[in-house]
């Protein structure tokens, strides 16, 4: 069942109500989220939890551990039933977390109940247990997108830029906005395709300098690809005389360099994605049709056909690029006001457009909470789309003049409403990838332990070493023995491992017999990272609503894909 939720003035108490439920069961359980794995051994961990977990835990395998990351899984009975405290905890975390399962973004039910939330014609949480998303893989590559916007794009990415993109076309549907902007655009994936699919005006900003000028080489090529795309699509519905007629021309053509095969010009594109044509310019009263400027028109019907004599002279690279999407190089601090940031994406870039879209796919740490001061601040932004990621990178320390967490008033006046670096952290994991390595009952668990064990040696032999300061990564991991690991790691953070007496490499391979409670106790802090994503996502949608702006919290992406699958939506009204 995917659910999303609605926050507005009609559902703000059962919202409130809901994270208040949240920070108290943070509260009662902060030393889990607060603490390291690493630290099992040396902060004796495993002493503090219930004599009834640790039994229980004692006595079934993982793979019966993974009931407790799903909300719809309940534990194996035929072995041992769970304590009370173990199932409430179950109860509690999946009842008040958001709901992971993606929705099924191009299903016309769901984009209509969107839709309706955003324009405040919906009354509270929408289901929707019909249009769960089912995700189109083969041999790697998400084939719901063509190929060439697939090109130079990983496989999880394809997923994220192909919802989002839907997304974001829904949003200028509902708002009647055409302009988006897009923020930490990286490369300019998405872009390109809310540009050459959706057909919507993008520019993007992007702090690296080096991925500008790689953005708009990609955005050139993808212009020839969908010139190809178009040109291949006229020909396989003209009548057989005409499409021989075409060829014999093109082969002519291209004998006489004047022309490369099927480049197509820019402006049939921009036709194209007009309201009267589909992506491949045919209308969508039957006839086909396809117009590039005053001078090129070619109608062809059920009878003879007309092919003028410049037609290919159209099919011809064109150094006209202002379809394509603009790039902007440019950090955006967290103290940014509206009117500079307008300065960046219009004066800079002479747009002249009034109203866009905001958009962030995966903003890092601080640019998701600034992209939403500056959408509630900018009168010109109409709609938001963000999807969030690296809550850990998120300033709460004083460092900037903005909270960054919490944000909403409401929030502040809760009675737990600090998280460390390490519980953000915990709501970053990914929970169904850990989910089948608990099924599967991998061996290669038991590198909690590994790790756990060596920070006893780490803590021996430099007492001053702290969590983080290094990747404690093994190319063997738990295939070999501990002391081949613990070497291994010893070596890489420049500690000489003779150093280390025997004594202490025996005692540390006994711990490692207990790897179990290892992955049991990493299990119990795993199952509460949603609790955590969602405190800090409810936050957000509270801090929109005491801004006067309604919103809704969708599970847009896969979760087995792209864990930080939820997008917080909104429109100004």
């Amino acid at each position: 069942m995917a659910t999303f939720t609605l926050c507005n003035s009609k559902t703000i108490t059962s919202i409130r109500k809901r994270a208040h439920c949240l920070s108290l069961l943070l509260d009662n359980y902060r030393w889990i989220i607060d603490s390291y794995v690493s630290d099992f051994y040396t902060s004796t961990h495993w002493g503090k939890l219930p004599k009834s977990v640790q039994e229980y835990f004692d006595n079934v395998d993982p793979a019966h551990f993974a009931w407790l990351l799903e909300k719809n899984e309940v534990a194996n009975t035929n072995r041992l039933i769970p304590p009370l405290i173990l199932l409430t905890l179950h109860c509690c975390i999946h009842n008040f977390s958001l709901n992971r399962i993606g929705v099924d973004i191009e299903s016309p039910q769901t984009q209509q109940d969107i839709a309706s939330a955003l324009l405040e014609t919906n009354d509270g949480d929408i289901v929707d247990t019909r249009c769960i998303q089912q995700c189109n893989y083969k041999n790697g590559q998400c084939m719901d997108m063509e190929y060439m916007f697939r090109k130079h794009v990983k496989p999880k990415k394809q997923h994220e830029i192909n919802k989002l993109g839907q997304t974001v076309k829904l949003l200028s549907k509902t708002c009647s906005a055409s302009q988006v902007i897009d923020v930490g655009a990286g490369l300019g994936h998405l872009s390109r395709i809310l540009t050459f699919q959706h057909g919507l005006k993008v520019t993007t900003v992007e702090a690296a300098d080096g991925h500008a000028p790689k953005a708009c080489s990609y955005d050139k090529e993808a212009k020839k690809d969908v010139c190809k795309a178009n040109v291949k699509k006229i020909c396989q519905v003209m009548p057989k005389s005409l499409e021989s007629s075409m060829k014999s021309l093109e082969n002519q053509r291209k004998k006489e360099n004047k022309i490369e095969q099927n480049h197509c010009h820019d402006s049939c594109i921009r036709k194209c994605n007009s309201s009267s044509t589909n992506y491949y310019g045919i209308s969508k009263n039957g006839e086909q049709h396809v117009s590039c400027d005053d001078k090129f028109d070619l109608v062809i019907t059920d009878d003879k056909n007309v092919l003028k004599s410049d037609l290919y002279n159209k099919f011809t690279e064109d150094n006209d690029l202002d379809y394509l999407p603009s790039h902007v190089i440019c950090k955006v601090n967290p103290d940014i006001d509206a009117s500079n940031f307008l300065d960046i994406v219009n004066i800079r870039n002479n747009n002249g457009q009034n109203q866009f879209i905001l958009v962030g796919l995966h903003a890092c740490g601080d640019l998701t909470p600034t992209l939403l001061r500056v959408f509630v601040d900018c009168p010109e932004a109409i709609a938001l789309a963000s999807v969030a990621c690296c809550y850990m990178k998120i300033s709460t320390d004083g460092s900037t003049r903005l909270a960054n967490f919490p944000m909403s008033k409401f929030s502040k006046t809760l009675p737990f409403c600090s998280l460390t670096y390490v519980s953000r952290e915990l709501a970053c994991h990914f929970i169904d990838a850990y989910y089948q390595r608990l099924k599967a009952n991998d061996q290669h668990l038991k590198i909690h332990s590994y790790r756990a064990a060596l920070q006893c040696i780490l803590k021996f032999a430099c007492p001053q070493f702290k969590n983080g300061d290094y990747r404690l990564v093994s190319k063997k991991g738990s295939r070999g023995t501990f002391t081949e690991y613990a070497v291994e790691i010893l070596k890489k953070v420049g500690i000489d491992a003779d150093s280390v007496p025997q004594e202490m490499y025996q005692h540390c391979e006994m711990l490692t017999q207990y790897w179990k409670r290892v992955v049991a106790f990493y299990t119990i802090r795993l199952s509460l990272a949603p609790v955590v994503e969602t405190f800090i996502l409810l936050d957000r949608a509270l801090f929109l609503n005491e801004k006067g702006v309604s919103s809704v919290l969708v599970p847009i992406f896969n979760s087995s894909i792209s864990p930080r699958n939820f997008a917080l939506l909104a429109i100004k009204q």
